[in-house]
């Protein structure tokens, strides 16, 4: 049910966990509101400090998707596929990606093993871990391990890094960043009740240059719960400066009190729609078991030690050496 924006949040602090209090005003408030909501966001992502879970990933894909892209996938890497070779790609294929996480600030460290559903092949099991200063990489498929500095490099391929997953919709930045990029208008078009939750409807209106040097824009919608954390419920992004139509992604996610005060996500489910189909080509589903936040973390929980064996390359000492007994990292 929406409603004509008529409410105001005021912000009060109880024993430090924030008491949401909503007093009914004249209409006209919606700036003063917007600049509210964006505060409590930032001011709500300031009460974890750290955090750690448990997950799952279960992602698949629709047949008319994989097809397509399989069709592809074979153009592009030969004119000629052989009659009869199998070609295995992970992301055409259900899988599901289970892991364990922890973060603190810029820090983190993500154990994950990728297979597929229909005949358990391993993908992927690694160990990545940053430290603040030193990223490190074991393969434990492959018993290879690699040390090198550059984290960024490493932002494709941690898209399924679960802080992240709930702000997809967002192109992967946090909520507050995307809500006051410079290059984004913003408006709270009304309130929404979702599952028994208040929400409030915010817009966002992106303009960006294309590789091409052509300008455009992109729209998402986003529902803010107030009273759970300032957390995203539920959004929709589209490809043009409209709100109606095909979306070409929607994000749907449920909401758990990890602390008193603290909500974070449970659940995230995350549909993409590319083909012109009623039905999503890819369905990704995010569920966090055993959160812990603001835990004290012992001093080696970023790191890893290689194991016996293993085959380092070393980018940051510029050597390839092999992992011994006598040699941690």
């Amino acid at each position: 049910m929406v409603n004509s924006m008529k409410i105001k949040l005021v912000v009060a602090m109880v024993l430090s966990v924030p008491l949401w209090i909503f007093v009914v005003e004249a209409e006209g408030i919606e700036n003063d509101l917007l600049d509210t909501i964006i505060v409590g966001i930032a001011h709500n992502d300031g009460f974890i400090t750290n955090i750690s879970f448990d997950y799952t990933v279960d992602y698949n894909v629709s047949e008319e998707w994989r097809i397509k892209r399989l069709e592809f996938t074979k153009r592009y890497m030969c004119d000629n596929w052989p009659e009869g070779m199998e070609m295995r790609v992970p992301t055409l294929e259900h899988t599901l990606r289970t892991g364990s996480a922890i973060f603190e600030e810029n820090k983190f460290k993500i154990a994950s093993k990728w297979h597929a559903l229909s005949d358990r092949k391993v993908f992927q099991d690694e160990i990545v871990a940053y430290d603040g200063a030193t990223l490190r990489e074991l393969d434990l498929k492959e018993n290879t391990g690699n040390i090198s500095d550059e984290v960024d490099r490493r932002k494709a391929h941690l898209t399924f890094d679960p802080r992240n997953f709930p702000a997809l919709f967002v192109d992967g930045q946090p909520l507050h960043s995307a809500l006051t990029a410079k290059n984004t208008t913003t408006s709270l078009v009304s309130t929404e009740e979702i599952d028994g939750t208040m929400c409030y409807v915010i817009d966002m209106v992106k303009s960006f240059m294309t590789p091409e040097g052509v300008q455009k824009q992109s729209s998402r919608r986003c529902w803010i719960t107030p009273n759970k954390g300032f957390r995203i419920k539920k959004a929709i992004s589209y490809g043009t400066n409209s709100f109606e139509g095909k979306p070409l992604t929607i994000t749907q996610c449920e909401l758990t009190e990890v602390t008193k005060g603290i909500w974070y996500y449970s659940k995230v489910t995350f549909e993409s729609y590319t083909l012109s189909l009623p039905i999503p080509d890819v369905v990704e589903v995010l569920e966090l078991k055993n959160i812990v936040a603001n835990q004290e973390f012992k001093e080696n929980a970023f790191t890893i030690t290689f194991p016996v064996g293993c085959f380092i390359n070393d980018e940051v000492n510029g050597t390839r050496y092999k992992a011994s007994a006598s040699l941690e990292n």
